[in-house]
């Protein structure tokens, strides 16, 4: 575990790493100087510190704890973070890679905020606005969205044809958990 007081709007990196150095960059926006702790883990479990070892992942888990409770107006805190691997540190494939936290009780939630960066080894998220109580994060792709679906009705032998985002690359297709008997893709469509 790491230890560093960083003031607030200060800047600091935190070496980080077991088998190798994983660093994170964090910039404290919330109102107060603080004290965080961080650490990385040489793998990404289904359960956050338990479970099956999951692929298409940067193959670290980050966990950050942040001292004290946020002090300035919701506008104005947050810790951008930035996370840093190296490229035989993924686990299949990451194309596009973003930032994951793991909520007990719902799993892995995929990030979102106005301002996140990605290069092919580091990735950027400004104002992470949510608490960091030994929060673990992980990097990985983002999560495929169904946008509609043709046709609408349909029994077996149906061709249909599904549109949405971060569908490249599936592993399986299934409706209402019961797995369909061939697929393919096509990102042309």
């Amino acid at each position: 575990v790491y230890r560093k007081e960083i003031f607030n709007s200060g800047t600091k990196t935190m070496p980080v790493g077991n088998t190798s150095y994983n660093s994170i960059i964090i910039t404290n926006k919330t109102g107060t100087t603080d004290t965080f702790s961080v650490r990385v883990s040489d793998a990404v479990l289904t359960n956050g510190t338990s479970g099956t070892a999951m692929n298409n992942v940067v193959n670290r888990t980050w966990t950050i704890l942040k001292k004290n409770t946020n002090t300035a107006p919701l506008s104005s805190y947050g810790v951008d973070l930035t996370f840093k691997w190296l490229p035989n540190q993924v686990v299949g494939t990451v194309s596009y890679p973003i930032l994951f936290a793991y909520e007990a009780g719902t799993g892995w939630v995929q990030q979102t905020s106005a301002s996140i960066s990605s290069t092919d080894s580091t990735v950027s998220y400004l104002g992470y606005k949510g608490t960091l109580n030994n929060t673990m994060f992980m990097l990985s792709n983002p999560a495929p969205t169904i946008t509609s679906f043709s046709p609408i009705f349909g029994g077996n032998g149906t061709v249909d044809t599904i549109f949405g985002t971060n569908l490249s690359n599936p592993t399986a297709v299934s409706y209402g958990g019961t797995p369909v008997t061939s697929f393919y893709t096509n990102s042309g469509a």
